[in-house]
């Protein structure tokens, strides 16, 4: 095989995996600082139906930022997903409206559903206990950084 061949197909392989990018930041504003989370952003329908699934860890400071065009009632949940998860529920206004801590993943379908129970557009998901580890509550606001 050629060198330039063998070099289209390396690129066409590396280009099909999917590598995650933490280029940008969420800050979520606290009564003591709350380090920023590195997110992977799912602002697309595909990414966020693919979510976290089929991913092995979550690195702690790491997290998915979900944004939707709409207010609504969101529900998630764990299919394909192998560690627990935080997720928090965030409303138009960058307010953290709920935040279900410590979700385990799905082992058995039907998988549950966890719900906003407000509408909100952003939901962030960071590794299971992040929360409780830094003191992530209701109420407190969220800034988005790209």
């Amino acid at each position: 095989m050629k060198p330039v061949t063998v070099l289209i197909i390396l690129l066409l392989l590396l280009t099909a995996i999917p590598i995650p990018s933490f280029a940008e930041t969420v800050r979520i504003i606290g009564p003591t600082p709350i380090p920023q989370v590195n997110v992977e952003v799912a602002d697309t329908p595909s990414k966020a139906e693919r979510g976290l699934m089929f991913r092995k860890k979550l690195d702690d400071g790491t997290g998915m930022w979900f944004i939707f065009s709409d207010d609504a009632e969101r529900v998630f949940w764990m299919k394909n997903v192998s560690f627990p998860l935080d997720m928090i529920f965030i409303d138009k206004n960058f307010s953290i409206r709920r935040i279900v801590k410590m979700v385990p993943p799905c082992i058995q379908e039907p998988c549950p559903r966890y719900y906003s129970e407000a509408p909100v557009r952003y939901v962030l998901e960071v590794p299971g206990g992040y929360c409780e580890r830094k003191g992530v509550k209701k109420g407190q606001k969220v800034e988005y950084v790209k």
